[in-house]
């Protein structure tokens, strides 16, 4: 099996921004929806565990019962299971147990009857199921789990740059505009007709439907919130710091796994060196051909480190979109405003 244990200590659900403590209402929505895929991936990392030990467990007691059926020897290692592991067989297939030498007719019903706990689709569907299919169920729901949390960045790190640009300081409007003549095309009418009443603070929602930005990858995102906000923000965005870094390996393995098929090509090899904070020793030492293989350490490291990017990117746009009366964005420390994050 793969290493499917999470420490809950260190997915500490505390980073989650609190839309309470926002100034900008126009961020509100967005941090409740990123919040909400957060907590999915949270319960993801929490349940994997729990689940697929069930799912052993009943795997194991169904073969424990068959071989109970059919007057076999029971032994330990006949059904695959360790010294520390029987007690729990027994004790969760006690039934079987207590008819091991009873010719009973009704001893595969009564059997069944120890799976209950769960749904009745969920038990059909593991009837025919052995060890391995449960770890092939496991690295699927970790694959889920990264290919999530790369759609949660790029969608807060749209909908971030978006408000800022409509309602934020006149100069990120300001700063963004040569945008709008991109590649020397023209907006249709049809592109600008729902933002023409207030043009002003639907500007960044106007660049991106029109496709004038892109977020579809770091480095895009980077650029566009370096030409937006200057340096405040492009030095959040460096790959020697480990949240960011990690995010540059997340989006190279969302494209591995969608375009590749898990085999590591030279792109993804090129892009993963580039990330020199990343805090995956793992992924850093794979090579052109190797088979990624997930486990629960690099899924649960990946989904934290967007948990406490994005968290932190929320704030510091708050602070950008709504100053206080001493702000002064030609004159702050970007220092000050990034803190010091970096796990």
């Amino acid at each position: 099996m793969h290493d499917l244990k999470f420490a809950s200590a260190w997915f500490n659900f505390t980073h989650v921004v609190n839309p309470s403590e926002l100034r900008s209402e126009c961020l509100l929505g967005i941090t409740e929806t990123f919040n909400r895929n957060m907590k999915r991936a949270h319960t993801m990392v929490t349940s994997i565990p729990w689940f697929v030990g069930r799912m052993q467990l009943h795997i194991r007691s169904l073969m424990l019962a068959k071989m109970v059926i059919q007057k076999d020897r029971i032994d330990v290692f006949d059904a695959n299971v360790s010294e520390e592991e029987w007690p729990k067989i027994t004790k969760f297939s006690s039934h079987v147990i207590k008819k091991f030498n009873e010719d009973d007719a009704d001893l595969m019903d009564r059997t069944w009857q120890l799976y209950s706990v769960g749904s009745a689709q969920f038990n059909a569907a593991i009837t025919n199921a052995d060890l391995g299919d449960v770890d092939k169920f496991a690295e699927s729901l970790l694959l889920v789990m990264i290919l999530n949390s790369w759609s949660a960045f790029e969608i807060l790190a749209t909908d971030l740059w978006i408000a800022a640009v409509n309602f934020g300081d006149e100069s990120f409007a300001a700063n963004v505009g040569g945008l709008s003549r991109k590649d020397s095309k023209s907006f249709t009418y049809a592109q600008i007709h729902p933002h023409i009443d207030n043009l002003r603070n639907r500007l960044g929602t106007l660049l991106v439907e029109a496709e004038r930005v892109k977020m579809d990858c770091f480095r895009q995102i980077k650029e566009n919130y370096k030409l937006a906000f200057g340096k405040v923000l492009e030095e959040l965005f460096e790959l020697h710091k480990g949240n960011p870094a990690n995010i540059l390996v997340l989006e190279s393995l969302r494209n591995l796994l969608m375009h590749r098929g898990e085999v590591v090509d030279s792109d993804f090899e090129t892009q993963v060196k580039e990330a020199s904070g990343c805090t995956i020793p793992y992924l850093l030492s794979l090579k052109e051909g190797d088979i990624f293989l997930v486990d629960g350490h690099i899924a649960g490291t990946l989904t934290y480190s967007v948990l406490q990017f994005g968290s932190k990117l929320i704030r510091i746009m708050d602070e950008i979109i709504t100053p206080d009366d001493a702000w002064n964005l030609s004159s702050r420390n970007p220092a000050n405003i990034a803190g010091d994050w970096v796990i």
